[in-house]
């Protein structure tokens, strides 16, 4: 517990001297950096809701968001969609009216595993339509329908036309 406290009471320490240093390196009239988490992760297709903050500063702002995707937006909080997986640097330039700049950016992780599209006669989820799946909807005949992967053709049953819904499906798989 002490090693974890001292880690974090250093880190803290070293972000002062961070934005200390920030602070006294800036001209009068230059912006402090605006606030923005540092990094962002999730599953693509991932939406961001992204967000400036001035923190009170007077005059008009101008807000340059470049997504690190091709993208970019001059709303001061853009909803932006990540398609693909990877990581980006989300970059805000801020400008004020008399020219000062700040800059800040954010990380942001995009899982890139595809989910794959199974065909809905595979009802073991293996991307393969086989006769493990046949079986198992003859098995599930005359069960309840409700939340059962085996009621393929979605009708709220259980029986013989799911049977022959899958059947005639053998041998089909998963598209990406």
């Amino acid at each position: 517990m002490q090693v974890v406290f001292r880690f974090v009471r250093s880190w803290l320490a070293l972000a002062f001297l961070i934005s200390s240093w920030s602070v006294l390196g800036a001209r009068a009239d230059a912006l402090p950096p605006p606030e923005l988490d540092n990094v962002v992760y999730g599953a693509a297709p991932l939406s961001v809701q992204f967000n400036a903050s001035r923190l009170g500063l007077g005059g008009e702002l101008t807000y340059l968001w470049e997504f690190g995707d091709g993208n970019s937006s001059t709303d001061p909080a853009p909803l932006h969609t990540y398609a693909a997986g990877g990581q980006y640097t989300a970059r805000l330039t801020t400008i004020s009216d008399t020219g000062s700049q700040a800059q800040r950016a954010v990380i942001v992780y995009v899982d890139g595993a595809a989910q794959p599209q199974y065909p809905a006669a595979d009802v073991n989820k293996d991307c393969t339509v086989n006769i493990i799946d046949l079986i198992t909807v003859r098995n599930n005949l005359n069960l309840s329908a409700e939340n059962n992967p085996s009621d393929v053709n979605r009708d709220g049953k259980i029986n013989i036309i799911d049977l022959i819904y899958v059947r005639n499906r053998l041998g089909e798989e998963c598209s990406e």
